[in-house]
C-alpha cells in the first residue's frame, strides 16, 4: 500500500472517542482540587533556547498526582508560543535512588478508580491530550531518563523525539502486572519507536524486562547514554545532547521551529491520533477490573 493511501485511510477512520477542550478543562479542575500534591515545574532558558519540564514529587519518586497531570498539560500548553528551540523532560530531584517518574501516584489512581470508569477514561484522555500537544510543539524534545521510569512514567518517555539514558536510567512497562494496558499514549509511542514485534514483547513481559542504558540502545529505544555525577543536573545533559547532536547552531531558530512543526504534522500523525483513540478504548475495558483492584490493594498495604 502506498504511503499516501495509508495516510488517507488513517485520516478517514472514525474519531468517535475524541474529547473536546471543555471536557479536558473540567478533568484538570477536578484532578487539581482532589489530589493537590507535587508539582510540574517549567524553566525557560533564553540563552540556550531550551526549556525544561521537571516532574517534582520526591515523596512518591516523582509519581504523577492529579494536580501534576493537570499542570503537565498546562506547562506544555504554555510552550506553544515560546520562541525556543528545544525541550527537556526530566524528573525533579528525588531521594536516592534516582527516579524519572514512577507512573501515576497510587493514591490518585486508586481515588480515580473509586469514582468509576468514566473518571478513569477522563484521566486517560487528559494524558493523551498532553502527549499530542507535546508532540505538536515546534520544539525538539528529549526525555532524560535518570533513575527509574516505571509504568506511566515509562509511557512519558515515548512522548519525546529523543531519549537519553543516564548510566542509572531504566524503563519498565509494568502495566500488565497492574491489570492494565497503556493509557497515556505509550502503546502508540512504542509502535512508532520500536515496531510491532518489540512493542508486543516489551508490554507482555511487563516487569520481567527493564530496559537499562545498554539494553535500551540495542533495542533502538535510547539515542545516547550519559554519565551523571553527584550534584549534576540531569537536565543539563539533555541540553548538551540537543545542542551537540541535534540542533544546528548556525540555523535560525525560527527555521528550526518550522522544520519540527513540519515533521510533527506529516506522515504519522493521522495514524497516531486514531491509534490513541483505540488505545484509550482498550484501556477503558480493563480499567477498574478485578486484577487492577487486587494489585492496587496490595500496593496500598505497603
Amino acid at each position: 500500500m502506498q504511503g499516501r493511501d495509508l495516510l488517507g485511510m488513517c485520516a478517514l477512520r472514525s474519531r468517535s472517542l475524541s474529547v473536546d477542550a471543555a471536557s479536558i478543562l473540567k478533568t484538570k479542575e477536578d484532578l487539581r482540587s482532589k489530589y493537590p500534591v507535587g508539582s510540574v515545574d517549567l524553566e525557560l532558558d533564553s540563552k540556550s533556547e531550551i526549556a525544561v519540564i521537571r516532574l517534582c514529587h520526591p515523596a512518591r519518586r516523582n509519581a504523577l498526582s492529579g494536580k501534576m497531570m493537570a499542570e503537565l498539560n498546562d506547562r506544555i500548553t504554555e510552550l506553544k508560543n515560546w520562541k525556543g528551540r528545544g525541550l527537556v523532560l526530566c524528573g525533579g530531584i528525588s531521594p536516592s535512588p534516582a527516579s524519572f517518574c514512577s507512573g501515576g501516584d497510587l493514591k490518585t489512581m486508586s481515588g480515580i478508580m473509586s469514582e468509576g470508569p468514566s473518571a478513569g477514561m477522563a484521566m486517560c484522555a487528559l494524558m493523551q491530550d498532553s502527549m499530542v500537544k507535546l508532540r505538536a510543539l515546534p520544539l525538539v524534545s528529549v526525555a532524560v531518563i535518570h533513575g527509574t521510569a516505571i509504568g506511566g512514567g515509562a509511557e512519558l518517555t515515548t512522548w519525546c523525539d529523543y531519549r537519553v539514558f543516564t548510566t542509572e536510567g531504566s524503563v519498565s512497562f509494568v502495566q500488565i502486572k497492574m491489570g492494565l494496558t497503556t493509557g497515556w499514549g505509550g502503546g502508540s509511542g512504542l509502535m512508532e519507536i520500536l515496531g510491532r514485534r518489540k512493542t508486543l514483547k516489551l508490554l507482555l513481559a511487563g516487569p520481567k524486562i527493564s530496559l537499562r542504558c545498554d539494553d535500551a540502545e540495542s533495542w533502538g529505544y535510547s539515542d545516547a547514554t550519559v554519565s551523571v555525577s553527584p550534584g549534576d543536573d540531569p537536565a543539563e545533559k539533555g541540553k548538551e545532547f540537543l545542542l551537540n547532536s541535534v540542533l544546528n547552531s548556525e540555523l535560525d531558530s525560527g527555521v528550526g521551529r518550522a522544520v519540527k512543526k513540519m515533521v510533527a504534522s506529516v506522515a504519522v500523525e493521522p495514524c497516531i491520533s486514531n491509534s490513541l483513540d483505540k488505545e484509550r478504548e482498550v484501556f477503558g475495558e480493563v480499567w477498574g477490573g478485578p486484577v487492577q483492584q487486587a494489585a492496587f490493594a496490595q500496593f496500598l498495604k505497603r
